[in-house]
């Protein structure tokens, strides 16, 4: 492959920023927790605790709930990879209640005396239940939510969905993100390279471009470029790297900041204290039809070893992918790395438990361009560009600290960050209707640098006797980015020479973009009896943005030549203050069953990085100014031994919505020159309903040989509404797809898993005046399409070794999710045709 993907300057910098995060951990010293009595003399402790098997292994996933003295129970959090579980503030007086798929649930009282070194050991025995000539297996069947309260945050009466990888696909190393988040109801996820380099997901009508309608995160830390001024997400973690994926709707606004998708949050797998040594790989070939007569696809493998010492433990994981897209020209290599250290230091005053986590990611790849409809129609596989290219280069360090005192009920978390990242694209960026002149290519080169800080402090209260108790999460953040973004002319070659042709002189636009941002929050649960509680926060932001640089304008004739070619110097500075309130409410019905809803205040500032750089026929707003909104949610969730499932309805509203509208501006030369304008639309509405259903079946009276069956889908209605534009009033938002319908059907043997995909998503506009197709694709209709991937997988003997098969579009449908107004198109992105993977993992724990 050309070019270099990896420089000695970004590999210093990457450990610089390092060096830096995790010195500042040592500032901090530390013990460990042990039980206090409260005033009237009940034994409040933290729970350290392991959930196994008769035969001593960990069971993940296990549920368990607190219960009280009148049997009524609340779900209170579920075991991880390694069947652990944790819990602060508990009394002696409270019962647990323990259950997981297959196994009898166990009701406790016996707390013992827990700590961090000799955790409460919990054994499930295993269990059937007939009905219907069919057994069904107890426990946690599939559609999992956050718990109450945990890892310093207040989740309760909010919109939330758990997605486990590992647990809930048939083959390992997936690529395909509509697998994956097929239990995200009404997630639209955009699907232009099949190898899982980049992730595109939106939720209620929000743009899944590069994920920047969320907040995205890895173990709480912000992942994207500036989730303030330019919050598009150029990383995402392997997920062979990944434990479990968290979603949070509604009111988590107020504590990990504003966005109107939610959090979405990428919890990495680490290694345990006390844990042998353990190393595990996997390798993978994914297939495509030949093309031009040579093979087409692409290669995989990733390992990771870990070891856990009595307060030390160790995580190394790399993963390594290049080859082929479906289409020509669309080669790439990537290399991903990610490592953590974790330390304990205990003593009589507490405990601190300290995470250092470093992650290093560099990719290059060939980009084959957009089609228009109609070579879309004639050739879905065609590229009519060779000299594009995209490269990106990022380090993020992190350290986190959790403090539990003995002698105080307040917890403290800490988490402080640094992002040194670049992305830089080169190509031509004609309509794809133009022939490539082969002339000097567009070039974009953007830096980014920044740091921040989280802390919270948490404190909860029970009514001994009573299930009632309180929470408030009381937390600060700062943070402050410098970045810096170029564009302008590069060679006219075609390989990956990521090189500006004039380094001195502007010949596009050069601007230095600094970000700061300091937020408090305060989040509460208030029960107002043992079922009824509610959850009141408030979030105060100050907002400072800058954009300062130079752009150069040239203005050209009907004949092409030059009629004016001036150099301008732009400085904008914003500051604002923004008040968010919020607020849920819960409602246990007993049973299993939980009543839950919130309303909270959204915003999403503007993107200056945006302003000054020139897309194709995209023109700028220079009033335009940044979005508010609030979310609505009321739900119904249940979770029985039986079946578990969450249907809500939701409405989301915008207030000087931003996006994309076909206009004219004024032109030297035309008059009128035909363009789309980005700019606050209008007020907008979108409302829906949501549903996720999990059930699991035991057959054949026996535990190892089961069905799951999860359904996943959601209907939506969207409109422009008064007070904007008149020529959109009514129209559909775009992005809103009126109905998405997912299922996930796996039968699970001993030695075998089947697995079964379908992916059903409804037609949707990209633009405010609902176009349905345009000369040059860039805007238009996308239409519904369907999906089918199929899975099989076989345990190779007892000894942690997997193969597994994969058909992904099996019906070969030839379909898109995107049209482009740049990079990587522009125009419409062909989804990859029929694929396989053939995958083979060790892994000691399977």
């Amino acid at each position: 492959m050309a070019g270099n993907v990896m420089n000695t300057t970004s590999f210093h910098a990457s450990i610089r920023i390092f060096c830096l995060v995790f010195g500042l951990s040592w500032v901090f010293s530390g013990t460990t927790l042990f039980g206090q009595d409260d005033e009237d003399g009940i034994r409040s402790q933290t729970l350290h605790a392991v959930v196994v098997t008769e035969a001593a292994d960990p069971i993940e996933g296990a549920s368990v709930f607190l219960v009280n003295t009148k049997g009524r129970k609340e779900a209170l959090t579920s075991t991880d990879t390694f069947g652990r579980f944790q819990y602060s503030s508990i009394t002696s007086n409270i019962k647990l209640l323990i259950s997981a798929i297959g196994f009898v649930p166990l009701e406790t009282s016996s707390l013992g005396e827990c700590d961090v070194e000799n955790p409460c050991v919990y054994v499930l025995q295993s269990s059937t239940v007939i009905l219907n000539e069919a057994k069904i297996e107890g426990g946690d069947v599939g559609v999992e939510w956050m718990g109450a309260l945990r890892d310093g945050g207040v989740y309760r009466g909010m919109k939330s969905t758990v997605l486990r990888p590992a647990k809930q696909l048939a083959v390992p190393g997936e690529f395909q993100a509509r697998n994956v988040f097929s239990g995200l109801p009404g997630a639209n996820v955009w699907e232009s390279d099949g190898a899982g380099l980049q992730l595109g997901v939106g939720v209620r009508g929000l743009s899944p471009n590069r994920s920047s309608h969320m907040s995205m995160r890895q173990n709480g830390i912000p992942i994207a470029a500036d989730p303030l001024g330019y919050p598009e997400a150029y990383y995402t973690p392997p997920l062979q790297m990944v434990q479990s994926i968290q979603h949070v709707m509604g009111a988590n606004a107020l504590q990990y900041g504003s966005q109107l998708g939610g959090m979405l949050n990428f919890i990495m797998e680490s290694a345990d204290w006390n844990e042998r040594a353990q190393v595990k790989g996997i390798s993978s070939t994914t297939s495509y039809a030949p093309n031009q007569g040579g093979f087409v696809g692409h290669q995989m493998w990733g390992t990771t070893f870990k070891k856990g010492g009595e307060n030390t433990a160790v995580l190394v994981s790399v993963d390594h992918r290049r080859g082929s897209g479906w289409r020509p020209h669309s080669d790439f290599e990537s290399t991903t790395a990610f490592a953590s250290l974790k330390q304990r230091f205990a003593g009589e005053n507490g405990v601190l438990t300290l995470e250092h986590q470093f992650s290093w990611m560099r990719r290059q790849e060939q980009q084959s361009g957009g089609l228009t409809d109609a070579q879309f129609a004639m050739n879905p596989r065609a590229s009519n560009r060779e000299r594009n290219w995209f490269k990106v280069a990022w380090n993020l360090a992190s350290t986190q600290a959790h403090w539990q005192p003995s002698q105080s009920p307040w917890e403290v978390h800490l988490k402080v960050h640094g992002l040194i990242a670049s992305r830089v694209s080169l190509g031509f960026l004609g309509t794809p209707n133009r022939v490539d002149p082969l002339q000097e290519r567009g070039l974009i080169d953007g830096g980014f640098k920044s740091v921040g800080t989280d802390i919270r402090t948490t404190r909860r209260w029970e009514k001994i006797g009573s299930d009632k108790w309180h929470a408030l999460v009381l937390g600060l953040q700062a943070y402050s980015g410098n970045n810096d973004m170029s564009q302008g002319l590069g060679t006219s070659g075609g390989d990956a020479d990521f090189s500006f042709l004039t380094p001195d002189e502007v010949d596009g636009s050069t601007y230095r973009l600094p970000n700061k941002q300091v937020a408090s929050f305060a989040q509460a649960i208030v029960a107002l009896g043992e079922r009824l509680s509610l959850t009141p926060g408030l979030r105060l932001e100050w907002i400072e943005s800058e954009a300062e640089g130079v752009y150069r304008e040239v203005i050209y004739n009907g004949a092409g030549g030059i009629v004016e070619d001036s150099l301008f110097s732009s400085y904008e500075r914003r500051s604002r203050g923004v008040l968010l309130p919020g607020v849920g409410f819960s409602w246990l019905a007993g049973r299993g069953v939980e009543m839950y809803g919130n309303a909270v205040a959204n915003y999403r500032a503007i993107n200056f990085s945006d302003i000054q750089l020139s897309n194709l026929g995209v023109v700028i707003d220079p009033e335009i100014k940044d979005e508010r909104g609030y979310n609505v949610d009321l739900g119904f969730r249940k979770k029985s031994n039986v079946l578990s499932l969450d249907v809500g309805v939701f409405g989301l509203w915008y207030r000087d919505k931003i996006g994309l509208i076909t206009t004219t501006v004024p032109d030297p030369v035309l008059i009128e020159r035909p363009v789309l304008l980005r700019t606050n639309l209008s007020n907008a509405r979108t409302v829906g309903v949501e549903a996720a259903i999990s059930k699991n079946w035991m057959l054949s009276g026996d535990e190892t040989n089961n069905v799951t069956v999860q359904l996943t889908g959601s209907y939506m209605h969207s409109e422009y509404l008064e007070g904007g534009l008149d020529a959109i009033q009514g129209k559909q938002v775009e992005f809103v797809p009126q109905w998405t319908s997912r299922l996930a059907a796996t039968w699970n043997t001993r030695q075998w898993h089947v697995q079964v995909h379908f992916d059903g998503t409804a037609s949707q506009f990209t633009e405010a005046t609902n176009a349905i197709r345009t000369p040059n694709a860039l805007y238009g209709e996308i239409p519904s399409r369907y999906t089918l991937d199929l899975a099989v997988g076989r345990n190779l003997g007892n000894r942690g070794l997997h193969l597994g098969l994969k058909v992904n579009n099996a019906t070969n449908t030839m379909y898109f999710t995107r049209r482009a107004l740049a990079y990587p198109g522009p125009g419409i992105l062909p989804a990859d045709g029929r694929n396989v993977r053939l995958a083979i993992s060790y892994s000691p724990s399977r």
